[in-house]
């Protein structure tokens, strides 16, 4: 996977805070309370321990992976990496040309089962579940379970990042 953004930034984590710890409700310590304080007033800062709350939150909405945070050395260390479905999207050469056209279908569409699957692309019934079970272990498209009917629609976080943009992915 590629990497996307690291920021590396002076300091190790205040005493009493981890990372665990930043993945909850937290209190701030910053470093440096004049700065942090004029940065509150200049609205860069919302709310006084919320910042990696929201970087988490905002990862999730747009189907990426968790940022990992680190200390490295003296340094504290965010990475934020590419979504694993994204980047599969941008390089459409690893999914099948049927895999390819349904994503553009769900994008159209609410949702596809199986059987309009084979009927759309030609296939077996085998081979439209595989397909979309592949789709599904790569976070591209999400199975609901319907009766006995599987439905298969496209992840949230990659319909609402295409648009955004005002584009298919």
């Amino acid at each position: 996977m590629t990497q996307d953004f690291r920021s590396e930034n002076p300091g190790l984590l205040p005493d009493g805070i981890t990372i665990a710890i930043l993945k909850m409700e937290h209190a701030s310590h910053p470093r440096n309370k004049k700065i942090a304080w004029l940065l509150f007033l200049s609205g860069y800062i919302e709310q006084w321990g919320s910042g990696t709350l929201n970087m988490l939150n905002a990862c999730g909405t747009e189907g990426s992976p968790e940022p990992e945070f680190k200390e490295a050395g003296d340094d504290f260390v965010v990475t934020f990496d590419k979504s694993p479905a994204l980047n599969l999207l941008k390089n459409p050469e690893f999914l099948n040309e049927r895999q390819n056209k349904s994503i553009q279908y769900l994008m159209d569409h609410a949702a596809i089962n199986s059987k309009d699957y084979s009927d759309l692309y030609e296939c077996t019934s085998r081979t439209a579940r595989r397909d979309l079970s592949e789709l599904v272990r790569l976070g591209i498209v999400t199975a609901i379970k319907i009766g006995k009917q599987v439905e298969y629609s496209l992840h949230d976080s990659l319909r609402t990042n295409a648009d955004k943009h005002g584009q298919g992915v």
